[in-house]
């Protein structure tokens, strides 16, 4: 799925690399737990306090490719769902009637079946579930780049 962000590539890419702007636009993620100073770091683990629904989760995630601003992707795990998650960053072309825009295309992919406590999820469950995550998540991206103002201060992260 994709979307396209009236924003330039390069505030796109802050908005998915900076804990501080991350907490305030994706609703799963509530707070960094903890992050290399570097953040992100092929390789370097990261924990968030997360939410799963209602339920409050640690989710892990290591960022396995990053290559600013085109390309980032994550393996993550909340509990015993497990699955990888790939941004891909273009920058439309330009107009001189039409401001910056970037279209962000986002991939997850998670095993066909998820166990849980007593019950199996079965992969057209697990579909749909992924089908809204990323939606919502293409969604609060898009609303964020493209009303609000990065924090102050956390140009670091952004590189």
């Amino acid at each position: 799925m994709a979307a396209v962000v009236t924003a330039p590539r390069e505030r796109v890419w802050r908005a998915l690399t900076s804990a501080a702007e991350i907490v305030r636009w994706d609703e799963a993620r509530t707070a960094l737990v903890d992050a290399p100073d570097a953040f992100p770091i092929a390789g370097a683990k990261v924990r968030w306090r997360s939410r799963l629904g209602n339920v409050a989760l640690v989710m892990n995630e290591t960022p396995q490719i990053v290559e600013a601003p085109e390309r980032l992707a994550v393996s993550c795990s909340i509990g015993s769902l497990q699955f990888d998650q790939l941004y891909a960053l273009v920058e439309e072309p330009e107009d001189a009637a039409q401001p910056a825009r970037t279209r962000v295309s986002l991939k997850l992919a998670a095993r066909n079946q998820v166990h849980l406590i007593g019950a199996d999820v079965d992969r057209f469950e697990v579909r749909r579930m992924l089908i809204e995550r990323i939606d919502a998540t293409l969604r609060a991206l898009q609303k964020w780049c493209e009303n609000a103002e990065p924090p102050a201060g956390d140009d670091a992260a952004a590189d």
